[in-house]
């Protein structure tokens, strides 16, 4: 699994761009992409076009995300779903929680 971040130009967008498995072996570097920005954030948006799967160990750092940009009063925004990964969200109850574009 590859993690990349990439901040808009005013600083309050955070693009958090995924590319393979995304499960538990993702967790420190997923962390890692947002830790340090969230309080400065709006938005982040998380890239899953190139995420060939997610299992609930992924959801569950997805709502962890989301809880901490709740508390910032950031949204979050999973973004570029295909299908499969789309419907494990909607499959684990998710799909409402999220703003899925």
């Amino acid at each position: 699994m590859t993690v990349k971040t990439n901040q808009s130009d005013d600083g309050k967008t955070l693009m958090i761009s995924l590319t393979g498995r995304f499960d538990y072996t993702t967790h420190s570097s997923f962390i890692q992409a947002y830790k340090d920005n969230m309080r400065l954030l709006s938005r982040v948006v998380v890239d899953l076009a190139k995420v060939e799967c997610m299992d609930a160990s992924a959801l569950g750092m997805l709502l962890v995300l989301r809880a901490k940009a709740i508390a910032n009063m950031a949204e979050v925004v999973l973004s570029n779903c295909s299908p499969s990964v789309k419907k494990n969200i909607q499959a684990l109850g998710a799909g409402r929680l999220f703003n899925l574009d």
